[in-house]
């Protein structure tokens, strides 16, 4: 017997999990950022920065080296500014806890075969990168 509103059962896919995950992304696609947040993710002592593109209706946590790849696509700390196209893929060359596990990396947006960049540089992204930020 049918026990949920509207006769509709919930999908089984929307349980696996509130993120991104490589799983989640066929190939290299070109995506728009539409957000950064930060969000307090359970068992994690501090927060940590959520991307959400236009394409997914989960948004992906940010890691160290994605937070750095997006500091030098836009030119800038500011993630306000982290507005636009982005090449997400799978990465299957991920190691973590010592073995290869995959996982989603961000690059810049390709146009005409050529990368698409924003030519403004921040002061804050231009010393990041004197002093060896990246």
């Amino acid at each position: 017997m049918n026990t949920y509103e509207n006769n509709t059962a919930p999908n089984a896919l929307d349980y696996l999990g509130n993120y991104l995950k490589k799983e989640d992304v066929a190939g290299p696609q070109v995506v728009k950022v539409i957000d950064i947040h930060e969000d307090e993710l359970p068992g994690e002592s501090r927060k940590k920065l959520i991307a959400k593109f236009e394409q997914f209706t989960k948004p992906m946590v940010l890691n160290t080296t994605n937070i750095k790849r997006f500091v030098k696509m836009f030119g800038t700390t500011d993630t306000g500014e982290w507005r636009g196209e982005v090449t997400l893929y799978v990465d299957h060359d991920i190691e973590f806890g010592g073995r290869t596990v995959g996982g989603l990396r961000v690059r810049p947006a390709k146009a005409n075969g050529r990368e698409v960049v924003r030519e403004e540089r921040s002061r804050a992204a231009n010393q990041a990168e004197d002093e060896d930020f990246f």
